[in-house]
Parts: C-alpha cells; structure tokens; sequence
C-alpha cells in the first residue's frame, strides 16, 4: 500500500515537473516572443507578430565635447523607428544636442545626416526625441541605415562635459 502511494506521489510529481514552468518564468516569457541579447550583441532583438525590432540603449560617454553616446544599427539595411537622447543634467554652458547618422563611432564627420537637433541653455536639462510620425521626406531618407553604421547622440559648443543621461534607439530590419 505504501510502495503503491510513494509511486503515485513520484508519478504526479514528475507530470507536474513536466508541465510547470521551472526556473525564471520571466527569461520563458521573453524567449517565447523572440528576443535575445547576448555579449557578442549590442542590441536586443524582439520579434513580435513578424516585425523584426532591434533596441538599444546606451549612457553617456564622460568627458567629451563631441559624441555622448554611439548606438550600432543591425547587420542588415534597416530603418531608424525612433531615437532619443536624454540629459538628466544640467549643461555648464550653451550648447546644441543632435542625433545622426554616421560611418564612424567616434566622429560624425562632415557627410554625416543630422536626424534631429536642439539648442540646450545654460544651467538646463534636456529631452530630444526623433520619431517617424515627425519626419519629412528627406528625413525619412536619413532613417535608412546601412548595416552596421552608428546612430551618435552628440553636443557642440560646451566644451568638456560630464552630463548624466542615456540614449535610446529603435530600428526595423526588413
């Protein structure tokens, strides 16, 4: 009678070993709609409903007067969805904030395509967004990114800054 219950237990517990989730319900969740990252990544890819959308996001590079952040489209020809940069503090001096397009992930050089830029006054915080609903049709041209080149979020006229912040950018990949 005993031996007959240890094995009913055993066999009920092995079913529901079987159908319930083990371990980090959430990673189930996330590889069930297609996403994956990785170390060899720099963004994460999300599949939902067949749209193939890669992200990333990135925090501010420290000491520089250029660049504050570098963000690498996927390895196919993509579109730009949207793209934002955010300082969360404030400027030391006037400066200017601008999203674009480079080759390079250090310098936009001068065949760089300016996305979206914005002046930022002394002493201020800013938020500078480029969505598609915003963009003409020039714009719309500057969205394509070839594989591999660089959404740089960058300011001008500051001098050094140390600001806090972070980027964010969202590509489709035909």
């Amino acid at each position: 009678m005993i031996k007959n219950i240890l094995i009913g237990a055993a066999v009920i517990l092995g079913i529901a070993g079987v159908f319930m989730p083990v371990g980090d319900t959430q990673t189930t969740v996330v590889e069930r709609l297609g996403a994956m990252a990785g170390p060899d990544l720099p963004y994460k890819y999300i599949n939902i409903g067949g749209v193939g959308l890669y992200t990333q996001s990135s925090g501010l590079t420290q000491a520089t007067n250029t660049v504050l952040c570098a963000m690498q489209s996927p390895a196919g020809t993509s579109t730009l969805v949207s793209a934002s940069v955010q300082l969360n503090s404030a400027t030391g001096t006037l400066t200017s904030l601008w999203l674009t397009k480079s080759a390079s992930a250090t310098n936009p050089g001068t065949s760089a395509a300016n996305i979206a830029s914005s002046s930022v006054t002394s002493g201020a915080q800013k938020s500078l967004y480029a969505a598609s609903s915003t963009w003409n049709a020039q714009a719309y041209a500057d969205r394509q990114f070839p594989p591999n080149t660089f959404l740089l979020a960058g300011n001008e006229g500051g001098g050094i800054l140390n600001m806090t912040g972070s980027c964010e950018a969202i590509w489709h990949m035909y």
